[in-house]
């Protein structure tokens, strides 16, 4: 068996029923546009030190031209592979695998700053909600003031709020947010 076939075996078996639907796209477009065109034609026990190591480096191509994936994202493809080939070994498809030894790129720092709002623009968003009176608008205090997601907001029932104790508990997300 090819990888190429093994990381679709992979992504369907052991990734779409475990993650949410934007990752699974993310890893899907990974296998795709980076795993497939490079490693996918090799056999599994093909996949040496030295193979996936030149991988490695090709997706970091020359990066004081600008050419080149982020050390960030390499970083994630190779975490792809490495959970791709583990499961292979656990599968019984590969006895051993190397993917452990590939060296990772530094990470970057942030790049920018963030700017957060200050509090003169925060009472302003406030007011602004309060007067429209409509109750859809509270999530944007609800995550400006706890830094709540999105997908937690979206998760919130009526039990998750004590109002006697002004306690709010936070224990789930939306999947698809």
């Amino acid at each position: 068996m090819k990888y190429r076939e093994w990381l679709g075996q992979w992504l369907e078996l052991y990734i779409r029923p475990s993650v949410k639907s934007r990752t699974y796209e993310k890893y899907a477009c990974a296998v795709r546009l980076y795993i497939q065109p490079h490693l996918g034609e090799y056999t599994p026990d093909e996949l040496s030190v030295t193979v996936l190591q030149e991988f490695v480096n090709t997706l970091l191509g020359n990066r004081d031209s600008g050419m080149g994936l982020s050390p960030n994202t390499v970083s994630d493809i190779i975490s792809m592979v490495q959970q791709s080939l583990e499961q292979a070994v656990h599968t019984g498809l590969l006895e051993r695998h190397f993917a452990g030894m590939m060296c990772r790129p530094k990470s970057e720092e942030a790049g920018s700053k963030v700017n957060c709002f200050a509090l003169t623009e925060q009472r302003r968003i406030e007011e602004y909600v309060f007067r429209k009176k409509d109750v859809s608008l509270y999530g944007i205090l609800i995550t400006m003031y706890t830094g709540l997601r999105i997908g937690e907001l979206l998760a919130l029932t009526w039990d998750d709020i004590d109002m006697k104790r002004c306690l709010m508990t936070v224990s789930k997300t939306c999947r698809d947010s």
